[in-house]
């Protein structure tokens, strides 16, 4: 935690794992989510108590990053060492990990994953691939991919969703729209 006013730090949440990869909050309840990347493990907050609430492995896997449905029913998570796409039910409390496969299968490919706007796809970017993959969020069929070369790495949106913007490890940033 950051006192805003002297920029100071106050508060840490420990317990989350060790080399700390992706965040995302929930959009309605009161707790966000954190990748260990070499844990292989996604541990939810709770932001009122400040603490882990829980810690879920993915056997074999290595999270590299997490995004949640905007209506809060799902969480999203990138394998990098598996190249899969993983979703986990929020509204069941004991629901485990469902795996899809992203692009090529080997390590250090799916990197970032990033819901639409409109909460109707599900963006996963890949380095080794340079693509992105669009899957429904619904069904997680595979929809489309995006040549972008280079290695994608982080996928952003603008508010309406019509255009992502996707930063590259070789240098430049790609526009899908």
């Amino acid at each position: 935690m950051i006192d805003t006013a002297t920029r100071a730090v106050v508060a840490s949440i420990t317990g989350a794992g060790t080399i700390l990869t992706g965040v995302a909050f929930h959009p309605s309840a009161p707790c966000m989510y954190i990748a260990a990347r070499d844990e292989g493990s996604i541990s939810t907050v709770n932001l009122e108590k400040n603490r882990v609430v829980r810690s879920q492995a993915v056997a074999g896997g290595r999270i590299q990053n997490v995004a949640v449905s905007r209506d809060g029913a799902l969480l999203f998570a990138t394998d990098i060492e598996r190249s899969e796409l993983l979703v986990r039910d929020l509204s069941s409390d004991g629901s485990e990990f469902l795996e899809y496969a992203v692009g090529t299968p080997q390590a250090r490919n799916a990197f970032d994953v990033a819901v639409t706007p409109d909460n109707e796809q599900v963006f996963v970017s890949t380095l080794a691939d340079g693509k992105i993959y669009v899957f429904d969020r619904a069904t997680r069929a595979l929809l489309d991919s995006v040549r972008t070369g280079g290695s994608a790495r982080y996928i952003g949106f603008n508010a309406s969703g019509s255009h992502a913007v996707v930063a590259n490890e070789m240098g430049w940033v790609n526009f899908i729209h």
